[in-house]
């Protein structure tokens, strides 16, 4: 029987394809980038570099994201399991406030923080 090569050009195209329909299936909250763990419709990228606050929010904005903002106790266990053996920043920041004298704590999506 006759047979077909694939030659390194359309291996080259098969390979792109691949990596857009993944890319795709991260965009529509399928899957998440490689590296990435997946919480119900949310992506968490754990980093094992050590860098400060504002630095590690710097690198989450410059990668479409933002630090962790914990909104349920589920979500809190989860991070938590992504960070058993050190500390870690989340979007969670205190200023000062004069007028009531005291700190207030928010989250980095502007949201304050509530405890239950």
């Amino acid at each position: 029987k006759d047979f077909y090569c694939l030659s390194g050009i359309n291996k080259t195209l098969l390979d792109e394809i691949k990596q857009l329909k993944n890319q795709i299936e991260v965009y529509e909250g399928k899957r998440c980038p490689e590296g990435w763990k997946i919480f119900g419709r949310s992506c968490y990228y754990k980093s094992t570099e050590q860098k400060t606050w504002i630095d590690s929010r710097d690198f989450c904005q410059s990668v479409g994201s933002n630090l962790v903002v914990v909104n349920s106790k589920e979500e809190q266990e989860f991070v938590s399991t992504l960070n058993q053996n050190s500390e870690s920043w989340i979007g969670l920041s205190a200023k000062w406030s004069s007028w009531k004298q005291k700190s207030e704590w928010k989250w980095v999506d502007g949201s304050p923080l509530t405890e239950t």
